[in-house]
């Protein structure tokens, strides 16, 4: 950390690094105009990544063989607990 303090100065003066505030103020302009495009781009690549994930159509199209196998997992599971329950009812 230096001694001097930051501060603003004058349009017409000098910073001690020979850059003038306003050239700093256009370059930060320019650099805050880059981050702001870039920003966007994120934002929009995100959006359309949401939208492609709450597709369920989608989904399914992409993940057939996986939705597939864990509904009949699912359905076996449900099935075989069903069977589990009449059978131990049965036999009291």
């Amino acid at each position: 950390m230096g001694e001097g303090t930051g501060r603003l100065v004058r349009s017409g003066d000098q910073k001690p690094g020979g850059v003038s505030t306003d050239e700093a103020v256009r370059y930060l302009g320019v650099e805050i105009a880059e981050l702001r495009e870039e920003l966007g781009g994120l934002v929009a690549e995100l959006d359309r990544r949401r939208h492609e994930l709450l597709d369920v159509r989608l989904q399914f199209r992409r993940h057939a063989v996986a939705a597939t196998v864990t509904a009949i997992t699912l359905f076996g599971a449900v099935a075989g607990l069903v069977w589990l329950g009449i059978w131990r009812f049965r036999r009291r």
